[in-house]
């Protein structure tokens, strides 16, 4: 989780100790043990070994590097260090803010300066210190304040970060709804929010992309984000709307042509959007009415039970553990888990997230766990949760009528053709030569059918855009029979015998004349080279 511990002390003081005690030593990083990696042991003047010193500059860059990486992934970080200095913990501070990090620190000065003397005394000469340096710690200790902005904790105090399952039995219910996409619609369908009752909503994130009310659910979010019976989780989407109230660049081909027009023709304030987005979270453990439910984005295998959340890393909650596709075996794990682990009869334990669900399974499909995504932004269903005092549990499913739906396009010229290749949001546009490029749909239109007369043919595609021509291409997308809504096929009207084939798994083999080298060229589906190129040419 977005955790952030330091510590202030002394050598002497405990620090590492304390660290190993708590079980927290996998999540540390060490200035000292970085030292002894830059440089081996120094000896001094009185023939005494210590860790050397020169590497100082190298040594923090690293820590900071490593750090840094691991906050780009939300994961739990302690540092094992004096921080005697203000500017020291202040340059901690601000990447914590930069990555929207809760920043702690062990407060550890509190140990009489002669204990950590005699400690020091006691420790192996290569790690023992100067008495000198621990008088002058404690004396910046004395001077140097640790800056607003960050909790100070005591050594017993640790135990509180770690994250426990929370009462909602205040609540009459609780709903958890799922992946919104941009579906206001659906999402007022569903529920009346302006209702004064005393229920909990729980969203698992994705508010926004691919629908076409991204405004007036990013509306709908601003004005609920400081509601307390309001919980949003983070989806992978929102990264899109985070980066767009910061006035970053938003790496997403669908929220720039789509979503961003939309938020700035409705007038949506970044600043108020960026207020709202603080009040995010990553995942929310609670109770209600004597089970528990742990809820995510993505899915995780294993129970909070098992590996408390504040050791998972945030990627893990937006994206899910493994692959889009193994969202299944991730749930049977997390089943299988929560059945041995517990009587479930006393003690069940669920889990509930939206974002992966291939094949459109039913919510229920495994036990204890309850899957809300259903494709709601391309027509499918608004699936939510409902845990009622009085009424038990209830699964909604909304069908959304408010989508875009494809258009049938004729091509007429080559020209118009690539306009319309790389204005489409369903179509990955990869670099292969100057000038060359491959054009093939993406994942997202394979998963959900989004087919159209342009998008069946990106597949195997490469255009020279500069001169408008064609270098080569397969065959369009073609369908299993049965596979399409609008296909009709009359099987008596064929002409028997027929042949059947079986079409196996594999890949595309491209060849095509490169004018530029006045060779052949040897494409795979999007390259023209690397292993299945080089296979083909081979072959």
């Amino acid at each position: 989780m977005k955790t952030l511990l330091l510590f202030r002390g002394a050598p002497g003081a405990g620090k590492s100790t304390l660290i190993k005690r708590w079980g927290i030593k996998g999540f540390a990083l060490s200035p000292d043990e970085m030292r002894t990696l830059y440089e081996s042991p120094n000896i001094g003047v009185d023939g005494q070994l210590s860790i050397g010193f020169h590497s100082d500059k190298k040594v923090w860059e690293t820590i900071y590097k490593i750090a840094e990486s691991r906050f780009a992934r939300g994961e739990f970080t302690v540092i094992d260090a004096t921080n005697s200095q203000t500017h020291e913990i202040l340059q901690w501070k601000n990447l914590a803010k930069k990555y929207g990090y809760r920043i702690y620190l062990c407060d550890m000065t509190d140990v009489p300066i002669e204990e950590c003397k005699r400690r020091n005394n006691g420790r192996t000469q290569v790690k023992r210190v100067p008495e000198e340096a621990i008088e002058k710690m404690y004396a910046r200790f004395a001077t140097q304040p640790v800056p607003s902005g960050v909790t100070i904790i005591k050594p017993d105090e640790i135990r509180n970060l770690l994250w426990k399952c929370e009462s909602v039995d205040k609540f009459d219910a609780v709903n958890i709804i799922g992946d919104v996409h941009g579906c206001m619609t659906a999402l007022n369908e569903l529920r009346n929010f302006d209702e004064d009752v005393n229920e909990l909503y729980i969203f698992v994130g994705d508010l926004c992309d691919r629908g076409i009310e991204n405004a007036e659910v990013v509306k709908f979010f601003i004005e609920h984000a400081y509601n307390p019976n309001f919980i949003f989780l983070e989806g992978n989407h929102e990264k899109h709307l985070r980066a767009w109230a910061n006035d970053k660049s938003v790496f997403s081909k669908e929220f720039n042509l789509h979503t961003a027009p939309q938020l700035a023709k409705a007038g949506i304030k970044k600043k108020d959007l960026r207020k709202a987005l603080q009040k995010l979270q990553q995942c929310f453990w609670f109770s209600f009415r004597g089970e528990e439910y742990f809820v995510s984005h993505g899915g995780i295998p294993v129970d909070p039970k098992s590996v408390n959340p504040l050791f998972i890393p945030t990627c893990d909650f937006i994206n899910g553990v493994g692959e889009y596709e193994d969202v299944y075996d991730v749930d049977r794990n997390f089943s299988m888990e929560a059945t041995d682990r517990y009587d479930i009869e006393r003690e069940r334990i669920n889990q509930v997230h939206g974002h992966r669900n291939p094949e459109t399974a039913d919510i229920d499909h495994i036990p204890n766990t309850y899957n809300l995504e259903a494709s709601v932004e391309f027509g499918g269903h608004l699936r939510a949760l409902r845990l009622d005092r009085e009424y038990g549990k209830r699964v909604d499913n909304i069908k959304n009528e408010v989508y875009r739906i494809p258009e049938e396009i004729k091509v007429e010229t080559v020209e118009k053709f690539v306009n319309q290749l790389q204005s489409s949001s369903y179509i990955a546009k990869k670099s292969v030569a100057p000038d060359l490029y491959s054009f093939n749909f993406t994942s997202q239109a394979f998963r959900h059918g989004i087919w159209d007369g342009v998008i069946t043919k990106a597949r195997g595609l490469f255009i020279n855009t500069t001169k408008n021509r064609i270098v080569a291409r397969s065959y369009d997308k073609f369908f299993n029979l049965g596979e399409m809504e609008n296909e009709s096929v009359t099987l008596r009207n064929m002409k028997y015998p027929v042949k059947a084939y079986l079409k196996e798994n594999g890949f595309l083999g491209i060849l095509a004349w490169d004018d530029a080298n006045d060779d052949l060229m040897f494409c795979s589906k999007s390259k023209a080279n690397g292993p299945y190129a080089d296979m083909f040419k081979q072959a």
